[in-house]
């Protein structure tokens, strides 16, 4: 009997430690997944393609060894932030109207498959509500970093270039903030990484997402000097102001600020020039990134999905931004690689890029969860022929909407007098015939605007498209966003950190701060005279009080100067009064204002002092920020006695 039992407990071991082992060669055999990230690239950007002449062998080598969706879609954006919209519903799963809640409310696609049992890693832009949710995170950074405004402050004359702004010059910050290139960080990490799991047989999933081509597009100069203005092509639907760009997404928009109007095409050219050579340094890295996966040992058991969050004009249709429903905007390149797909095949069957999650959810052999509204793109990889979705939605802020179905797409525009557009995206990919006017499609536009209706409730889209919109503004772009962490990344990688420095002399004082006025970023930065650091409180209590003690003898200050951040408009100061001491206790009113506003990031203002009184102690009092929600944040206080 007692040997019976000894048996049964050995068999019952037996297999248990038989299910651990094969439960662990499951785990082993799982696929890896690469997601590879690009910002503002189009679909026609990848050399392969043959649309344009840029450089790119590496995307040449993904598109050769794997399949390519070559009618990809971004749904659009709720805000300005169109990366912002994009990643919220790679993440969340959730179609554009749900995703900024549902980014907040469901498991995000690293979690998914952290649960499938992957470890998850992440470098590079985030740009999402919250912190990023991965096992390991190298890097992170947010939309725009640090930079000077000479970007958006560009004449675009010729004679002028040299001295104006340049995509290599490290002294403008942006990209080249902490001294390294971000493009080339993301890639380094991604070395770094592989070199950790080569002998680790967990299966892992990939987020590496670059900034670029996203302006201010820096690279290189050797990068640069690959594309000589005379080989650049002006695209053929180009013009020097599109028609409506005020109505569709504002003229003072940052992305549309990018050259002034009217676009000559000189502008352009430099624009592109700028925006190739950031993609082929891109490129570069990927190519570091390929051979490094190679190197591992891993490269036969991971499926690598390449994409990037939406496209982008760059002198399309007299635009330079992604805020509109044309193609080059609202669609970029995507490319799957990995076992058993078929080499260098194309499917034009329309998509969204956000299929990526729900795909990576079945290579992983997890079931997708029910909040999850995107579709995996492994049946048509495995040659399944079926629609992915019968008409394609698009929309930005309430100023814009689209439908696509069968090639035939209808834009609509609220707030403009000629409401509606109509391409045939087949015979007229530039979409530079317009047909709505045209009484032949009559038919076709009612039977397309019925199916917007019906579209428009599966998306949860409430927009009477007859009336107006409300514009996005510049202030409205940021609003939302997460703090860049720019200078949170250059702290942690130990880089210097390139800022732009003030022209006055600092104001040699101690700074202190009223209770709850402490932030994020200190006062003293107020007056070290460096436009790219900041006082930041995100939860402050007005009235803010920063009390500035000279260390020399007092003075009669005639002017004082406020600068402005290096983003979020509207945590600007509106209101404030500027108070002047000898003792700290009766205090002298120097200065009010009211409803005052910062028209460009680093910019400074100066205001005069009323009173000619010398003063050991200065108070600037903030009553107000742009948006008291948001909090406070200004970059540097000068004082001046002319």
């Amino acid at each position: 009997m007692i040997t019976q039992k000894i048996i049964a407990m050995l068999t019952l071991a037996a297999l248990a430690i038989a299910g651990q082992l094969s439960a662990a060669e499951g785990a082993a055999e799982k696929p890896n997944v690469m997601f590879i990230f690009a910002d503002d690239q189009t679909y026609e950007s990848i050399g392969a393609y043959g649309q344009l002449n840029i450089k790119t062998p590496n995307l040449d080598r993904l598109v050769n060894r794997g399949v390519s969706f070559t009618h990809t879609y971004n749904m659009g954006a709720w805000g300005g932030a169109v990366c912002v919209a994009s990643r919220a519903m790679l993440n969340s799963g959730r179609f554009v109207n749900r995703a900024e809640q549902g980014v907040k409310q469901y498991p995000h696609w690293s979690e998914i498959m952290n649960d499938a049992g992957y470890t998850t890693y992440m470098t590079g832009k985030w740009h999402v509500p919250g912190k990023p949710r991965f096992n390991v995170v190298k890097d992170v950074r947010g939309g725009m970093p640090n930079q000077a405004d000479e970007r958006y402050r560009r004449t675009f004359k010729p004679e002028l270039y040299e001295s104006e702004w340049l995509p290599w010059d490290e002294r403008h910050g942006g990209f080249w903030t902490g001294g390294t290139h971000w493009t080339q960080v993301v890639a380094d990490d991604t070395l770094e990484f592989f070199d950790k799991v080569k002998n680790d047989d967990k299966p892992f999933f990939m987020h590496l997402a670059f900034n670029a081509p996203h302006d201010p597009r820096q690279a290189p100069k050797e990068y640069v000097d690959m594309y000589p203005l005379d080989s650049i092509k002006i695209p053929k639907n180009y013009m020097p102001e599109y028609p409506y760009a005020a109505e569709i997404c504002g003229k003072k928009l940052r992305d549309e600020i990018l050259a002034p109007y009217p676009r000559t095409e000189y502008a352009v050219k430099r624009n592109r020039q700028e925006y190739y050579a950031s993609i082929t340094y891109m490129d570069h890295h990927i190519g570091r990134m390929l051979d490094a996966l190679e190197a591992s040992g891993k490269a036969d058991n991971t499926y690598i999905i390449f994409t990037a969050d939406h496209g982008l004009a760059a002198g399309h249709h007299g635009l330079m931004g992604k805020q509109s429903m044309y193609e080059h905007s609202m669609r970029p390149p995507f490319i799957v690689v990995g076992p058993g797909i078929k080499p260098n095949s194309k499917i034009d069957t329309p998509i969204y890029l956000q299929d990526a999650m729900a795909t990576a959810i079945e290579i992983a052999g997890a079931e997708k969860p029910a909040h999850v509204e995107f579709k995996s793109l492994m049946p048509l990889i495995k040659g399944e022929k079926r629609v992915q979705y019968d008409r394609i939605y698009g929309k930005y802020t309430n100023t814009q909407r689209m439908i696509l179905k069968d090639d035939w797409k209808l834009i609509f525009y609220p707030n403009a007098a000629k409401k509606m557009r109509l391409f045939n995206i087949e015979n007229d990919p530039a979409e530079m015939n317009d047909l709505i006017d045209n009484p032949e499609y009559a038919t076709k536009i009612k039977e397309l605007k019925r199916e917007f209706v019906e579209l428009q409730k599966e998306m949860g889209d409430p927009l009477d498209v007859d009336k107006p919109g409300k514009l996005v503004t510049w202030e409205s772009q940021y609003k939302g966003y997460a703090d860049y962490l720019t200078s949170h990344w250059a702290v942690n990688k130990g880089h210097k950190n390139v800022a732009t420095k003030s022209t006055r002399p600092r104001l040699d004082a101690s700074v202190s701060a009223s209770a709850n006025t402490e932030g994020k970023h200190s006062p003293k930065t107020l007056v070290d005279g460096n436009y790219g650091t900041k006082y930041y409180h995100g939860n402050v209590t007005f009235p803010a009080s920063f009390v500035f003690s000279l260390k020399d003898s007092p003075m009669a200050a005639t002017t004082y100067t406020i600068v402005s951040a290096n983003d979020m408009p509207e945590r600007d100061p509106k209101s404030w009064e500027l108070l002047g001491s000898n003792d700290g206790k009766k205090w002298t009113s120097l200065d009010k204002r009211t409803d005052e506003k910062f028209s460009s990031r680093h910019q400074a203002r100066d205001f005069q002092v009323a009173t000619s009184q010398s003063f050991s102690k200065y108070k600037l009092l903030v009553t107000e920020s742009v948006n008291k929600s948001t909090g406070l944040q200004f970059a540097e206080i000068h004082l001046g006695t002319k």
